[in-house]
């Protein structure tokens, strides 16, 4: 949000650094190039996270899997160019059927993790490890129900600036759970009794505010009761109820994310997963209330779960879509890796001869090596054995057409900032003419979406910072095809 934007009289004089400068008429290709120095555990079933463990304001690698009867979780990290090593042997042990879910648990500004999943020898394992800042973690004694098959998610869902958590999956008697924990501030958890929510496995959990009324909703999909589900439970002040949502198709073994398709300011919704005995990917249009329905425009691959990630791949201010998976429960051998690219308006093309190498695993989005764009994990089964591959996003320009007439300066401070404050901004422009402006994070995750106007000269405004954490981000001013980015530490 924009708290003023007033004219200046006098003309600004300040030097500026972009990652990006764009001040011509642009097309953009994208080129991924296989980054082959690095020597990633390699597992058919792995689960992997992006995340800057170490505090280096990079980011870092934890892969977590098994292979016959090894298991083991690993951390690789990061020397800020997209350079992997490995790093000290981390205390969790590997798992099957996991899952990795990171979050600052105890406010102390670094990211903690919380694993699912099965330890051979043992059964279904729920751990909780914090991090002293530089990547060494040490396991806390929880309450938190050991489940497999399952997923987690972090969320301040009672609006007092901590991070709980909501675990499903089942246990070693195969029963299925939905546990919702309220976070007291300091890593300490209590469990939620005689929530709404309803027990799931083979489940995938999603928070976000799909109803605009600034606290975070969620929506569950799995298996209960024998049947697969997919239920949307409303969140007023940490109390939920469940909506009746007819449109969303139930699904289990599933991957559900929510973002803004269409640039309308509301929360979409894209699953892929398994119902009954075909695999789907079904993207939703909200309406902006919360209510959903499918848009059968939309021509994606069906695939089976896990894999697909959303992110502004192209660097043109919308979200597009990477989607890997077993294509067919009947022919188990099809699998596929495709990229789709937005145009705006949540109309998507899919990029023939990507470099993307065909699994059933997991796929993740991240700015790897500060260059401001995303670059690309997979991991997963390829038909033969498991594979680990990082993709580096390398964009060739072409310059035509250059603005004669146009300029446009910008630059924002204090940078580095503090978490949550204002960020100021001065921008002078020849013109006056509208904008957007996009604040978002190393994952691709957009944060803040803003359309304003300069006026010609000068211009200084403040943008809201409540939404962002310590981190890297970027700040992009984007006009037609003119597009300036700027990087934002906060700490």
């Amino acid at each position: 949000m924009i708290e003023s934007n007033p004219q200046n009289k006098h003309k600004m004089n300040f030097k500026l650094t972009f990652l990006l400068i764009f001040v011509y008429q642009i097309s953009i290709a994208q080129v991924f190039v296989e980054a082959t120095n690095n020597s990633f555990i390699e597992w058919p079933n792995a689960s992997i996270a992006f995340a800057d463990v170490d505090g280096d304001d990079d980011q870092d690698i934890l892969i977590l899997g098994y292979l016959s009867t090894q298991t083991m979780g690993k951390i690789y990290l990061n020397d800020g160019l997209g350079n992997y090593t490995l790093g000290p042997q981390p205390p969790f042990p590997g798992k099957f059927f996991s899952t990795i879910d990171l979050a600052d648990i105890d406010g102390d500004n670094d990211l903690d993790v919380l694993f699912t999943g099965t330890l051979p020898g043992v059964g279904a394992e729920t751990n909780l490890y914090v991090n002293n800042g530089n990547g060494i973690f040490t396991e806390l004694t929880t309450n938190f129900i050991n489940v497999t098959s399952g997923d987690a998610a972090f969320a301040d869902v009672d609006g007092d600036n901590d991070q709980d958590v909501l675990i499903t999956g089942k246990n070693d008697a195969n029963e299925c759970h939905t546990k919702l924990y309220l976070n007291d501030g300091t890593g300490t958890f209590e469990e939620v009794v005689n929530g709404p929510f309803i027990s799931n496995c083979s489940s995938a959990v999603e928070f976000a505010d799909i109803d605009g009324d600034l606290d975070l909703d969620v929506l569950i999909t799995g298996t209960g009761d024998l049947v697969s589900q997919a239920n949307l439970y409303q969140n007023d002040g940490g109390i939920f109820t469940l909506m009746m949502q007819d449109d969303i198709s139930s699904v289990t073994n599933s991957n559900i994310s929510f973002f803004d398709v269409d640039q309308d300011g509301d929360q979409d919704l894209i699953t892929t997963g398994i119902q009954g005995s075909e695999v789907f990917t079904k993207l939703y249009l909200n309406d902006g209330s919360g209510s959903f329905s499918e848009d059968v425009n939309s021509d994606f691959v069906n695939s089976n779960g896990r894999g697909h990630a959303i992110g502004d791949i192209d660097g043109d201010a919308d979200l597009d879509i990477i989607i890997t998976g077993q294509t067919s429960l009947q022919q188990p051998t099809t699998r596929s890796t495709n990229l789709y690219l937005n145009n705006g308006n949540g109309i998507f093309s899919d990029v023939v001869d990507n470099p993307f190498v065909e699994t059933n695993g997991k796929v993740l989005m991240a700015d790897v090596d500060g260059d401001a764009d995303l670059d690309v994990l997979v991991a997963g089964y390829d038909g033969t054995t498991g594979v680990t591959r990082l993709y580096i996003n390398e964009t060739v320009v072409n310059t035509t057409q250059p603005f004669i007439n146009d300029r446009l300066e910008f630059s924002i401070h204090p940078n580095p900032m503090m978490s949550g404050n204002s960020i100021n901004v001065e921008a002078y422009s020849n013109y006056n003419k509208k904008f957007t402006i996009l604040i978002y994070d190393v994952l691709g995750r957009i944060v803040e979406n803003i359309e304003t106007t300069l006026l010609i000269g000068d211009n200084q405004f403040s943008i809201d910072g409540s939404k962002l954490e310590k981190g890297n981000y970027f700040v992009q001013f984007k006009y037609d095809d003119q597009i300036l980015i700027k990087k934002l530490l906060t700490h």
